[in-house]
């Protein structure tokens, strides 16, 4: 339940090395799906980074066309599927969507760190979008399967940068190490923040990004 705004702090640093695009990722009924549609309005190469969800579109955007895609990062995200709780969870939120509004504060506040400046107007930009992205999003999400990819990691072979939240609730740095195990030219970097890496470390972030693309800011 993010959107572009997630990127707005990390932007104008990461907009030093090319082009920003943030393709739509609210169509499609599952993972490929929406990784087929992205791609059709890619350019011919470049750079991927996934975030949360977005790292498993990103993988499969990596399989889907190898040739294309030159380096990928991959934040806060895991190659697990969900699991068996997870499921029933979802499944009880599906039966009650008619109530939705908005994703709660106390869920919302899960996803960071308590110290990270400005958490409080942080955790009302993110409820601020989910109320814009609203219901039909929300289903959209919990309906999509996601499934784990890990025998497949070893397809992805360009150079992968995995970045991870020392302090992630969501996304733990024990997933972060499976991800770079299983894909071959992988190295990662911790950085002390929970799952919102691109709000709690934008310019932490930014600068592991550029160093690993490999330009000079």
């Amino acid at each position: 339940m993010l959107d572009e705004t997630i990127w707005r702090l990390a932007e104008p640093s990461l907009a030093c090395l090319g082009r920003v695009i943030h393709p739509n990722i609210f169509t499609g009924k599952d993972i490929p799906d929406i990784a087929h549609k992205i791609l059709a309005v890619t350019p011919d190469k470049f750079v991927l980074i996934g975030f949360s969800m977005g790292g498993y579109i990103a993988r499969e955007i990596c399989r889907l066309a190898p040739d294309r895609v030159e380096k990928l990062v991959l934040i806060a995200t895991s190659s697990r599927g969900d699991t068996a709780a997870r499921k029933v969870v979802k499944d009880a939120t599906l039966r009650s969507i008619d109530n939705f509004s908005a994703l709660s504060r106390n869920s919302i506040r899960r996803s960071f760190v308590e110290t990270t400046p400005g958490l409080d107007q942080l955790i009302e930009e993110i409820r601020d979008t989910s109320k814009r992205l609203g219901k039909a999003v929300f289903s959209q999400q919990l309906r999509m399967p996601r499934e784990s990819d890990s025998t497949k990691l070893s397809q992805i072979t360009c150079p992968t940068l995995v970045l991870a939240g020392r302090f992630d609730k969501l996304r733990s740095v024990e997933e972060a190490a499976e991800l770079v195990a299983g894909i071959p030219h992988a190295k990662i970097k911790i950085l002390d923040t929970g799952h919102m890496v691109p709000l709690e470390s934008p310019g932490g972030m930014a600068d592991a990004i550029t160093e690993f693309i490999g330009f000079d800011q």
